[in-house]
């Protein structure tokens, strides 16, 4: 049963003004970056201070312009044919990074490699994208409910691979909270939705995540969702 005291600390949490959050867009379609821009600079905190259409573009503003966040289409790719995510990631290591993936499996997978901190597809919502520029503005990685999915999907699909992919996954004693939280992200939850769950802070959900991470010796939360499929914390 929900106290006074769980109801107010809730209220308080969901309802927190969120600091201002600059958001650079690149994608190699202009009407796409308009629109996103356009939807971007109406979120809550957030604004939206240049765009890009090429690599060379968002390599040179962003050494005049930082921001804390860049928004990059996944297909996008600098003038050498390096994907400009990485490049950014490299000059500019403090930028978070936030991918645009296209639905395709593949481009999912290569997309991945280049250690972004947010991943979500161009067919997602726009709450979906919201959470992605909060989440890694933090320091936490950020999967959409729909990259999760379909990830999920193609290690169950490939029986040999995953089994020993989940062989190799570290044993370790959760705690009871670690547990719920590590269920809960393998179901898809996000970190606001966990918090709303669990009557804790958002901020103190990533802190559990970074913590559930280094304990098992995972990089992502697909490592997470690993653990929670070959400990069976997925119905739970």
């Amino acid at each position: 049963m929900e106290t006074v005291f769980n109801v107010f600390i809730h209220h308080f949490l969901i309802n927190e003004q969120p600091m201002q959050v600059t958001v650079f867009i690149a994608d190699e379609q202009r009407m796409f970056v308009e629109s996103l821009s356009e939807v971007i600079n109406r979120m809550n905190g957030l604004e939206v201070t240049d765009t890009a259409c090429s690599g060379r573009e968002v390599l040179e503003k962003m050494t005049y312009k930082p921001c804390d966040v860049v928004v990059v289409g996944g297909r996008l790719a600098s003038t050498d044919g390096l994907p400009v995510a990485g490049l950014i990631r490299q000059r500019f290591p403090r930028m978070k990074v936030v991918l645009l993936i296209d639905r395709e499996a593949a481009l999912i997978k290569k997309v991945l490699k280049m250690e972004a901190l947010g991943y979500l597809l161009k067919t997602d919502g726009k709450e979906d994208l919201y959470e992605a520029i909060r989440t890694v503005t933090a320091g936490t990685t950020y999967f959409s409910q729909s990259i999760t999915d379909t990830l999920a999907r193609q290690y169950m699909e490939k029986s040999h691979e995953t089994k020993k992919e989940m062989a190799a996954v570290p044993a370790a004693t959760l705690t009871e909270r670690e547990t719920e939280i590590v269920s809960l992200v393998a179901q898809e939850y996000s970190s606001i939705a966990i918090a709303e769950k669990l009557f804790i802070s958002p901020k103190t959900v990533n802190t559990h995540r970074r913590n559930l991470m280094k304990k098992l010796k995972v990089k992502n939360a697909l490592g997470l969702i690993r653990y929670a499929i070959s400990h069976g914390l997925i119905n739970q």
